[in-house]
């Protein structure tokens, strides 16, 4: 009798194994080519929005665009959305459409799905990635395919950005009609998620001289940024300015920023721009270098105290505490360098400065007194950012309480007040700090440049007072502060700033589509 059984459980194991075989055949994940259309005129993709949790602050957006964003958990909504207009002139076989997209890592076992339905007929299920190995891949269904290819992996998450691919035979769909797809999450309790952009996939050629001098092999030159948006497979490109040795790489899908130096120009000069990719007639554009103004530049290093962003309160306030302690270590070892470059510390608010010297041993409290004292370490008046227009007139008028117990208590004189990630401050604030005997008002707002005016929240004020230091008065007249806000937001150190010189100055860029 369990002989029999024996053979029975193996059958059923065969079927099932040879079933599974067989769904993972109809439904591969392949590798595949760096561009997979089978129509090289191929369409949008995500061209209306029609469901889903819309984000519009990511910097890769730009103006007027969005990405809409599901988990595969069962209280994220699906998404759907709506491809470009089938031409009536389309007489291929197959319809290609393509869209920006970007896909998770996967956060646990098992992998986050989502499911493709195109006009609510159910295609294909895909799956966040374990490894960069496995962030590109292709699904065939018949004669239909659906393909992302990963062109970036984000460092620390290792999530895959890139574009989405939909091959689909002609005949079975509408001229003149657009296609609606939707994804739908798989009901799991995972964080994995999926995002389509809905940023136009086309060839961009966007050029600007950038106003600052660079390093070059140890010698100063003018740089030229590059930036090359490519809707195709890997292509041979060379770059060649005025007179300047040529610059021969392999053009990649998705975007790719390179740099021109020049020597150097003392006058305005107009050089030519020659761009030749394989296949593709050369495009030759004009770009004006101008002289390059020199001014220094001071770094305020700091850190933004976001209370519960990313992480609790306790948490981040043992944060700043750490911040202090490498601060104060960073300007001991500097403390003989040439003025200028010895390391500094900036505490934004005082919050984080209360909890450390109610803590601290005696020690540590000492150290960082004197590190103040020593202008290591810099103290800024207001207790935290707070949204002023909320408060009452006795909380307004505590807001630097604690520094005034400092400046008491250890003779320091703070006189200076920052504020970051607010968007603005109402009257009272100068009558408040004023009489507080803060002198001097430093602001950075939210700051989100792929918006208008640089963001929803701040309205037309980065646009008429960014870098532009006033005095402001109180609404009396008899107090006043010197108030500067910069347009750039709190910090150059986010995503879409760093080590980018094109955002530097009110310059515009040669775009250029081809």
């Amino acid at each position: 009798m369990f002989e029999h059984m024996d053979n029975i459980l193996r059958v059923r194991f065969y079927i099932l194994f040879l079933a599974e075989l067989l769904a993972f055949t109809a439904f591969s994940q392949e590798r595949l080519s760096d561009w997979p259309v089978k129509n090289a005129n191929f369409l949008q993709g995500f061209e209306l929005k029609q469901q889903g949790e819309v984000l519009d602050f990511l910097p890769q957006l730009g103006p007027g665009n969005i990405a809409l964003l599901t988990r595969a958990n069962k209280n994220s909504q699906p998404l759907q959305f709506q491809t470009a207009i089938i031409p009536a002139t389309n007489h291929d076989e197959y319809l290609s459409f393509v869209w920006g997209a970007a896909i998770s890592r996967r956060l646990q076992e098992p992998a986050g799905n989502f499911t493709v339905y195109i006009n609510d007929e159910k295609y294909f299920t895909f799956y966040s990635h374990k490894d960069s190995l496995e962030a590109s891949w292709i699904l065939k269904q018949g004669n239909a395919e659906l393909a992302f290819v990963s062109t970036e992996i984000t460092k620390e998450t290792q999530d895959a950005f890139g574009y989405m691919f939909l091959n689909l035979p002609a005949k079975s769909f509408t001229k003149g009609s657009r296609l609606t797809l939707k994804i739908v999450n798989g009901n799991q309790e995972s964080m994995d998620w999926y995002m389509p952009f809905s940023v136009p996939v086309k060839n961009e050629l966007i050029i600007l001289a950038e106003p600052a001098l660079v390093k070059a092999n140890g010698v100063l030159k003018q740089r030229v940024r590059v930036e090359l948006n490519h809707a195709a497979g890997a292509s041979k490109l060379e770059l060649t300015l005025g007179n300047s040795p040529k610059r021969t790489t392999v053009l990649k899908p998705g975007r790719q920023i390179l740099y021109l130096h020049h020597d150097p120009v003392a006058v305005s000069t107009t050089k030519n721009l020659i761009v030749r990719i394989a296949g593709r007639p050369d495009l030759v554009e004009k770009v004006t270098l101008n002289p390059v103004k020199k001014f220094e530049v001071y770094f305020l290093p700091h850190s933004h105290v976001d209370i519960g962003f990313t992480h609790t309160q306790a948490d981040v306030e043992k944060l700043q505490w750490r911040n202090f302690e490498k601060a104060i270590s960073l300007a001991e070892k500097t403390k003989d360098y040439p003025d200028g470059a010895k390391f500094k510390w900036n505490a934004e608010i005082t919050w984080a400065v209360e909890g450390y010297l109610a803590t601290a041993t005696p020690e540590k409290k000492k150290r960082f007194i004197e590190a103040v004292k020593k202008n290591q370490i810099g103290l800024d008046a207001a207790y935290g950012s707070q949204l002023t227009g909320l408060q009452r007139e006795e909380e307004m008028i505590n807001n630097q309480r604690y520094a005034l117990k400092l400046n008491e208590e250890y003779g320091l004189g703070i006189t200076t007040a920052m504020s970051s990630d607010v968007p603005g401050y109402s009257w009272g604030t100068v009558e408040s700090m004023a009489q507080s005997g803060i002198r001097y008002f430093s602001s950075g707002p939210n700051h989100m440049p792929h918006l208008p005016h640089g963001g929803y929240q701040v309205g037309y004020t980065l646009d008429v007072w960014g870098d532009v230091p006033f005095y402001w008065e109180s609404a009396s007249g008899k107090e006043k502060i010197l108030f500067w806000m910069t347009s750039h937001g709190y910090s150059w150190f986010h995503d879409w700033s760093v080590d980018i010189l094109s955002k530097a100055g009110r310059r515009s860029n040669l775009k250029i589509s081809f």
